[in-house]
């Protein structure tokens, strides 16, 4: 297996893969990419001088953690040291999270052969995206004890067991518990850059607060492949977060240094909620079609003028 992760690592930073004096490179498609609708190309360099009779194989295959299948198989015949080939259409509006593309490459009559992967696919114009909620303005001068005054009702929404408002000034994004009207336990999911990925990065970040605990804590996910399976392995996060408790609100201020992001009026930032009940089984998400590790299914909010 650690033969073809670097094997695959080359193809993908565009050098060459050489063995027995044949030479490939593949330019696309790039390790984690998310394709913007199902048809699925790829772009490499050859020396069809040590390629028989011209030829690739090339087939797509759909992984889950527990089952691979294969969606199409072509032969393509390259007619210079450069080619351009689909290879296969993909119905799904969405792939990503715990399920992902690879595709397989072979040189007929020969060893040679490959693997691309993971790909995912997020069609947004069929997905779409939901505005979740806005965050309310805040001068820089207020107080904590004043901007938890400044939320009103209308402000929080409910997400399984837990009533939750979004706010924000130049330094800072804040998030409102309701002390009282809360049980359970909300992860926001922030897509800093609203790129809408099929897969979570590293750069994403959630926000888990326990009812129960009143208690806040961060983390993120570095992704990677093992034994051919994509993993998300949990790490935390979050050492600036400030918490300060008011009669009913848990006030959460998160430094927009602290997520990477720089504030302006009207940015938005993919966001979603996952809900679980006192005894940790899932309860609603938001959107309801979220998926936690895909970022391309998520919502979003917006920080208002």
């Amino acid at each position: 297996m650690k033969s073809r992760v670097l094997i695959f690592s080359l193809v993908v930073m565009g050098m060459f893969f050489s063995a027995s004096s044949f030479d490939i490179s593949f330019s696309a498609p790039a390790q984690w990419m998310t394709l913007r609708d199902g048809e699925v190309v790829v772009r490499f360099h050859a020396d069809t001088s040590m390629l028989p009779d011209n030829q690739v194989v090339f087939s797509l295959h759909n992984h889950t953690e527990n089952s691979e299948r294969r969606l199409s198989t072509k032969t393509v015949t390259v007619d210079g040291y450069t080619g351009e080939y689909t290879i296969g259409t993909v119905e799904d509006a969405f792939i990503g999270g715990s399920q992902w593309l690879v595709i397989q490459w072979r040189v007929p009559g020969t060893d040679f052969k490959g693997t691309l992967g993971p790909l995912g696919i997020a069609d947004l114009e069929r997905i779409g995206s939901e505005r979740i909620a806005g965050a309310k303005r805040f001068e820089n001068e207020l107080s904590d004890s004043e901007i938890m005054a400044a939320f009103g009702d209308d402000h929080f929404i409910t997400v399984g067991g837990v009533k939750v408002a979004l706010g924000w000034n130049d330094r800072s994004l804040f998030v409102a518990y309701d002390k009282h009207n809360s049980a359970g336990e909300l992860q926001l999911a922030f897509d800093l850059k609203c790129g809408k990925s099929a897969f979570l990065s590293w750069a994403d970040r959630f926000l888990v607060y326990n009812a129960e605990k009143e208690s806040v804590s961060g983390v993120h996910y570095r992704r990677k492949i093992r034994d051919e399976k994509v993993e998300y392995a949990e790490r935390s996060w979050g050492q600036g977060i400030i918490t300060s408790s008011g009669e009913n609100i848990l006030l959460v201020s998160i430094p927009w240094d602290e997520m990477g992001v720089i504030a302006f009026q009207e940015r938005v930032i993919g966001l979603a909620a996952f809900s679980f009940d006192q005894n940790g089984a899932a309860k609603i998400n938001l959107p309801s079609s979220a998926l936690k590790y895909a970022p391309g299914t998520w919502g979003d909010f917006i920080l208002e003028k």
